[in-house]
Parts: structure tokens; sequence; C-alpha cells
């Protein structure tokens, strides 16, 4: 008895030690020592630019080192992985995507996080637009001319993407579902060899990051037919939504953001959202995100969680209508 009465306080001893310490903690100011934002992807990709371009202006802002860990592997669930599993302290953060947060949660067979619940979403960085482009020997002229003619032509007309659960892949797929019309889904390895194929005439349509595909647009070697977000992108002004040429309700847009293990406090998780709003509200760095197709969303955390989930719903409704499945 007096055995285990012993074990039993140090037990408790040790857990009062850990709970004092972790109280401890967050009772100090924050940020104490650098904050990481790790990156589910190899460098030199999209959303490692995207997370740079962040850390740089809120390193200052926070008074500490941002540093940016690419944890690449298992289609990006590694790295979310290491972040819902990591302390909910406020050092360690996650950029996600629709990717991470949308479509690989209901493409993964048995996924290592749950999108939803083991994160704390904290700042939405922007979105990216795309826009649905043809090769000059398709005959059309308009988004309208582009489905009489697949609907004539049912199966003889494709559209390349870089892999199942893209947002490339997924725009094709909505256009399909929205219009009735017969295109058939080519993948490729990249997204530089789907925009390869389409100006070779290897493959007819496709729905590009817009930035990837702009100077040929405006050397006039593709045609682009409609934006595939739902308002005007600003990098192509002249070109209207695909929800206003035929297809109404048409919106898809990757889009980009900053999340925490869940129950992360809310004291941090309301300061980082305060100062990733403040940094991408600053012109020098609005101007690099737009350059790079990332058109700025300031949103509260509240909000962003908001659409967060409703992407989440929206993705995976899509998917299933479309029955895909993993490659």
């Amino acid at each position: 008895m007096m055995k285990r009465l012993c074990r039993s306080a140090l037990v408790g001893t040790a857990v009062a030690l850990i709970g004092a310490t972790f109280g401890d903690l967050l009772a100090q100011p924050y940020p104490v020592r650098a904050v990481h934002i790790v990156v589910p992807y190899p460098p030199g990709g999209a959303n490692d630019v995207l997370a740079r371009l962040i850390a740089q202006p809120l390193a200052p802002a926070l008074k500490t080192s941002v540093v940016v860990d690419n944890k690449p592997g298992g289609n990006a669930a590694i790295g979310s992985e290491y972040v819902a599993k990591a302390a909910p302290d406020g050092y360690t953060m996650l950029l996600g995507s629709q990717a991470t947060h949308a479509a690989n949660p209901h493409l993964i067979e048995r996924p290592r996080y749950n999108a939803l619940t083991d994160f704390t979403p904290v700042a939405m960085i922007g979105e990216v637009n795309g826009v649905l482009v043809v090769n000059p020997s398709v005959p059309v002229d308009s988004v309208r001319d582009l489905i009489a003619y697949a609907r004539a032509n049912p199966g003889k007309i494709n559209f390349g993407h870089p892999g199942v659960g893209t947002p490339m892949s997924l725009a094709g797929e909505l256009f399909k579902i929205r219009t009735g019309v017969n295109i058939v889904a080519i993948p490729y390895k990249g997204g530089a060899q789907v925009n390869s194929a389409l100006l070779a005439g290897d493959i007819h349509v496709i729905f590009a990051n817009t930035p990837s595909v702009l100077r040929w647009i405006q050397q006039k070697r593709i045609r682009a037919l409609g934006v595939t977000s739902s308002t005007r992108d600003p990098l192509l002004p002249d070109v209207a939504p695909i929800a206003e040429l035929g297809v109404p309700g048409y919106d898809m847009t990757n889009w980009f953001g900053l999340f925490l293990p869940a129950n992360t406090p809310g004291a941090i998780v309301a300061r980082l959202n305060a100062e990733v709003r403040s940094v991408i509200r600053a012109p020098e760095l609005k101007k690099k995100l737009m350059d790079l197709g990332a058109i700025p969303v300031d949103l509260t955390a509240e909000q962003f969680s908001a659409y967060v989930k409703k992407s989440y719903e929206n993705i995976g409704t899509l998917i299933k209508a479309a029955n895909l499945k993993p490659e």
C-alpha cells in the first residue's frame, strides 16, 4: 500500500510539473524563440515561395526568426501530419492549401490527419486563379463554342492536368459536371509538362494556373476563353469568368493559408492572425503576391476557418461526384 501511495504521489508530482512547465511556457511573452513554417513540399515550388515571402516580413513583426522548413512526401501528408502532432504553442505552423485541407483528405485512403479537427486555421494568404485556355487548333473562340464543340464531338476533346485532385484536375472535372460535356482527362507528371503539351498541340484544353501561361496568352500562342474564379482576375482583366459565359455557378480557385495545431491558445492565434494580415496588406508584399498570381485575402481567423470548412465540403462533393480516385 505504501509503495502504491508513493508511486501515485510521484506520478501526481510529475503531472503537476509538466502542467506547470507548459503553463509557464504559455505565460511567457510570445514569441520567445524562432517560429517555424512547415511547407509539405520540396523547395522551389509555389508553396515554398509563398512561405518565404511571408516569413521575411513576419520575422521583424514578431521580433524573432521565422524559419521555413520543407517536409515533403506522402502527397503533402508528412509535413501536414508533423504540424498536426506538434505542440500547440505557436511555434510550428503549416503552409496549407486547397490540396492539404480540401482535396487530399478525400483522396488519401488512410489520411494521417483530420483536416478540420487537427488544426487551428490562423490566417489566409491568398487565392490563385486559373484560366481556361485552348490550343489554337481547337476551332472555338468562346466558352459557349467549346461546350457546343465538345457536345458535337464527345470524347474527342481532352484536357491535361498534373495529377488527380490538383487544382487543374478539379477545375476540369467541375467544368465537365457543370456543362455535361464528355472531355477526357490526361494526367502528366507536372504543370510544366501540361503547359508544354498544350503548346505542342498534344492536348486541346487546360485549366491553367494563370501566371504560368500568361506570356503565351499575350503572344497569342494559346487562346484564353474564361477565368475559373467567380470574379475577374487582375492578371487578365479582359477575360470574363466562366460563370458569366454559359456555366452559372462555376468557381474554382486554389488557396493558401497558415495553420497551427489544434488547441493552440486563442491569444497566440489572434497575434499571428493580426501580424500576417498586416504584412499581406503592405504594398510591396502585396505586389509580390500578385505577381505570383496570388490575390491577397484579408480574413479573421474565424472567417478563414469557415472558408476552409466550406472548401473542404465543396471539394469533397466534387471528388465524389466525379468519382475521382488517387493515382
